[in-house]
């Protein structure tokens, strides 16, 4: 990947319809960019191995997944909202395409959306 491959993440107004246009791992490495933008400190080595070689990419010691959104203009949180409900519903429609084995039984709803966030937000490396 190059540098910044997302600024409309902090230029412009995202939208649903063309973010689904997205496949799940851009808009996955969307939202890691703008935390990255931020400084996120990312406890996935992988994700931080992607960022550290840009110079734009200032890890801040110490900090948080909740003190870096804090920081986000508001642009960026409307666009963090747009790309999470995205990512959400493809991670759901994916959830949904498994199928149960005969005689298996079948959970009745899948996790929620804070639930798919925190394993999302787990697997970038932003939350233990």
């Amino acid at each position: 990947r190059r540098g910044e491959s997302f600024p409309a993440t902090r230029l412009d107004e995202l939208t649903v319809p063309d973010v689904n246009e997205s496949s799940l791992d851009d808009i996955t490495y969307a939202i890691n960019e703008m935390f990255a933008r931020h400084g996120a400190p990312f406890k996935d080595k992988r994700v931080t191995k992607q960022f550290e070689q840009f110079s734009w990419y200032q890890p801040q010691p110490g900090g948080t997944y909740d003190g870096v959104e804090k920081e986000f203009s508001d642009l960026e949180k409307a666009n963090l909202k747009v790309l999470a409900r995205c990512r959400d519903s493809k991670l759901a429609a994916t959830h949904r395409r498994t199928r149960a084995v005969r005689g298996q039984r079948v959970q009745d709803e899948g996790p929620n959306g804070a639930e798919i966030m925190h394993q999302v937000l787990q697997g970038m490396g932003v939350m233990p």
